[in-house]
């Protein structure tokens, strides 16, 4: 299944963004330290908080990054519902969408600093 790109732009409350399956909740601890924390079946990244703006999120952008981009990180995730969810707050849905597998392999591309303003995600 190929997934469309989107853009979302909003501000983020507490400055995360999650990524999850949408029927298992399984948060990892978060300790404002780094810039993506993850489990088995959640990333949580640390973007850009709502007091300084909105964050831009793209999700399988068809251009490449540009120079202000790098490659954050990239993770296969476990996603037993087959729908991936985003979500800014937990229960705070932005995003959904269908998968063809019960696992999902996301890319996390940002300005690489921690409370980045841009989160572009390649899911496959």
């Amino acid at each position: 299944m190929t997934i469309d790109e989107k853009t979302i732009r909003l501000p983020l409350p507490n400055g995360l963004l999650y990524i999850v399956d949408s029927e298992l909740f399984d948060p990892p601890s978060v300790d404002g330290a780094a810039k993506v924390w993850r489990t088995e079946s959640c990333i949580v990244l640390s973007c850009q908080g709502d007091m300084d703006g909105p964050t831009e999120i793209r999700i399988n952008p068809t251009k490449a990054p540009g120079a202000e981009l790098s490659r954050l990180a990239d993770f296969d995730q476990a996603i037993p519902s087959r729908r991936l969810v985003l979500m800014i707050v937990p229960g705070d849905v932005i995003h959904e969408m269908p998968l063809d597998r019960r696992e999902a392999h996301v890319e996390v591309w940002t300005t690489g600093r921690q409370g980045t303003p841009v989160v572009w995600l390649r899911i496959g």
